[in-house]
């Protein structure tokens, strides 16, 4: 599958990192033409991959985090990855990530047609 950079728009092959100097160094993949479109200003986290996970477009933000449109590679699966906001303290980070399983253990309990299947559960750093 063809793409571009999220930052300096270079064309590429979606998942491989950008050659451009700058953008490899902020280590930003290539994504799909069209997760692009429409999109004035790209959230700083687009283009990053998380494990196996490339972040291609903000899907929304609330008070505990935000929701990434992704492509889970190779498979090119797309997904939804949902990265906490940071906390204040570290005790307060540590209290989000506790609820943040609670709520990821939940989720897998769960099973309908009208609700997302969690695949993946983690943290990255």
């Amino acid at each position: 599958m063809n793409g571009v950079c999220p930052n300096c728009r270079t064309p590429g092959d979606v998942g491989v990192l950008c050659t451009e100097r700058v953008c490899a160094k902020r280590k930003l993949h290539i994504i799909p033409e069209d997760a692009l479109r429409g999109v004035r200003t790209p959230d700083e986290l687009i283009g990053l991959k998380l494990g196996n996970y490339l972040l291609i477009n903000l899907v929304g933000s609330g008070g505990f985090g935000r929701v990434y449109h992704a492509l889970r590679l190779p498979l090119e699966m797309h997904v939804a990855v949902k990265i906490l906001h940071e906390a204040p303290t570290p005790a307060a980070q540590l209290e989000r990530r506790r609820l943040f399983a609670q709520e990821a253990k939940a989720m897998a309990r769960l099973s309908h047609p009208n609700i997302v299947r969690l695949l993946d559960f983690g943290g990255h750093e």
